[in-house]
């Protein structure tokens, strides 16, 4: 067999491969904000919570569902707070000295 047709032959399976998993990779959407100011807490919590947009989503319109009233700052700092408390980080203990106590 001639070593142009194993080589193209290799190349066209890379690319069919390449093509297929690119079809499977799921892909990032936003979520549907209601109105701009909802979209802006959004954002801001999650780089303050570093989270998804979708969980930060659910802080901010709880937020918003008991105070719409309540200032930008105050509603992130807050939406940042529940977040944190319904999602708490894994527990790990560390310790400074190489022996305890």
């Amino acid at each position: 067999m001639n070593p142009v047709w194993i080589v193209a032959g290799a190349a066209v399976v890379v690319v069919g491969l390449v093509f297929v998993l690119r079809m499977k990779r799921p892909t990032l959407s936003q979520p549907a904000f209601e109105n701009d100011r909802e979209a802006a807490l959004t954002k801001r919590v999650a780089a303050k919570a570093n989270c998804s947009l979708e969980a930060a989503l659910d802080s901010v319109r709880q937020e918003l569902g008991f105070s719409p009233q309540q200032t930008d700052d105050v509603l992130v700092k807050r939406a940042v707070y529940h977040y944190n408390q319904a999602n708490p980080p894994e527990h790990r203990v560390t310790y400074c000295d190489r022996v305890r106590g």
